[in-house]
């Protein structure tokens, strides 16, 4: 079966980043559901911006569900 990918675009800047870094993705029950239906990546959003305007992301925190080729399956809410 192939995984689909969430790509979680992140700033360096940017407090719920910081919040959802310190208080979500720790927790082991999070991890847990997240690796069990998806490939998690992170990128940093504000040192790739190539990246984040190629998939349409004018802020962070963005998470994008794709396939692995990266094509979007579900197109952020910005």
């Amino acid at each position: 079966r192939r995984q689909l990918v969430l790509v979680h675009f992140y700033g360096d800047n940017c407090p719920p980043c910081k919040a959802l870094d310190a208080n979500v993705f720790p927790k082991p029950e999070f991890a847990r559901a997240l690796t069990a239906n998806y490939v998690p990546v992170k990128i940093n959003a504000s040192q790739n911006r190539a990246m984040a305007v190629k998939y349409g992301i004018t802020s962070w925190p963005t998470d994008v569900i794709m396939t692995a080729d990266g094509t979007p399956v579900m197109k952020p809410f910005n």
